[in-house]
């Protein structure tokens, strides 16, 4: 608790540039780490937008890992 507690406190103290900078970084490890939910977007996405190539598809799903990750700092 005390751990989650030092973060939110550096987090509050650090410029929202940097903040969302480490936001941006830690939401690109997890779209690192789970392999298996990049092919349900990948998925997904192939069934939204048939006429996208998977390089586009690639680059919205790594956009939207990068998006929530910045999410998670503002919130």
């Amino acid at each position: 608790m005390w751990f989650g507690i030092g973060t939110l406190r550096i987090f509050a103290l650090m410029p929202h540039r940097v903040g969302l900078a480490i936001g941006k970084a830690l939401g690109l490890f997890v779209f690192a780490l789970f392999p298996y939910r990049k092919k349900v977007a990948d998925k997904n996405l192939q069934l939204c937008f048939p006429d996208w190539d998977r390089s586009r598809r690639s680059n919205v799903i790594q956009a939207n890992y990068a998006s929530m990750g910045m999410g998670v700092y503002e919130l």
